[in-house]
């Protein structure tokens, strides 16, 4: 991250802060701040992202000079908040400046970080979606030998699921929607031809919103969702709240004085990852509706249990 965008996000991010105290901060309290955070920043630069702020709608100011984040004003920007605390989260996660102490030993732990595969397209891949450039590429199939191929696609955007990396495409060959696994993405080209996404990202984007993690369909079959109930031990209650499985989580508290009766509801399809995850907290969960699925996960627990016999 640039040193211009650390400190526009470093700005935005006390804005915000202080916004939520009904506190309107100055361009010296800025200052004051960044230079606190280790910024050797004058008040000239500070001044300059701030009118880069305003212009970009993020703030407003009052008529003290105070700087503050007006959600109504911005209701498309950053509405809900926490979102604009999230993304000023990733923001400062992903900065190598906050990677390492001083001292030189790391102070954010990736899981992944060093077995992140197709690192090497990730910023191609972000400059051809962000300028609606066509891509090309030679693709890699894990699954059948001899399947490996060219492709010419309008690139859309990018999905990460248990630390890989995907892109979601509109392939011109097939004239359809395919998801590409980035590490398996070779000979990448950027073209000078352009297109316009606006048609194929939101019906691509829409496909995601009933599942966990990246399989949308089965073949050409887009999965239908169902209403999913299950029902938690106490211990794992604490871990749903803070973490959902998936965006339509509904709690259903238990009934006064009985334990382990808490159930969430879910309007979620019934992929291979909606599967692993329930599977791998199968010990902590019990799934109750709809019957169908409850007696298809109850099949999956005896053929695992007759591997241990």
């Amino acid at each position: 991250m640039s040193s211009k965008i650390e400190i526009k996000t470093l700005i935005l991010h006390y804005i915000l802060k202080q916004s939520a105290n009904g506190h309107h901060p100055n361009s010296g309290e800025i200052l004051a701040y960044l230079i606190n955070s280790d910024y050797q920043v004058n008040i000239r630069t500070v001044q300059r992202r701030l009118q880069e702020l305003l212009a970009e709608d993020h703030i407003d100011v009052d008529a003290q000079k105070g700087f503050f984040l007006d959600e109504e004003h911005n209701e498309f920007i950053m509405s809900p908040r926490d979102r604009l605390e999230r993304s000023l989260a990733y923001e400062s996660i992903w900065s190598e400046k906050n990677h390492y102490h001083p001292e030189g030993h790391p102070i954010i732990a990736f899981e992944a970080y060093n077995s992140f595969r197709g690192a090497e397209n990730i910023r191609d891949l972000i400059y051809g979606i962000r300028n609606n450039r066509i891509l090309q590429f030679h693709y890699t199939n894990y699954y059948q030998a001899g399947a490996d191929s060219d492709r010419k696609v309008y690139p859309l955007f990018l999905k990460e699921y248990l630390n890989r990396w995907y892109l979601m495409a509109w392939d011109l060959a097939k004239d359809e929607q395919r998801l590409f696994g980035i590490d398996r993405i070779n000979n990448l080209q950027i073209s000078t031809e352009q297109f316009k996404p606006k048609a194929y990202y939101e019906k691509t984007w829409s496909h995601f919103h009933n599942i966990v993690g990246l399989r949308y369909s089965d073949g050409a079959n887009l999965y239908d969702p169902m209403n999913l109930v299950i029902r938690c031990e106490d211990i794992q209650i604490y871990f749903l709240d803070s973490l959902p499985l998936h965006h339509s989580q509904k709690k259903i508290a238990a009934p006064d004085g009985q334990i382990g009766q808490t159930r969430y509801r879910y309007h979620v399809a019934p992929n291979f990852e909606l599967e692993q995850r329930l599977l791998s907290m199968s010990h902590l969960i019990e799934v109750e509706e709809p019957i169908w699925y409850r007696e298809d996960f109850k099949a999956k627990l005896k053929d695992l249990l007759k591997k241990y016999k």
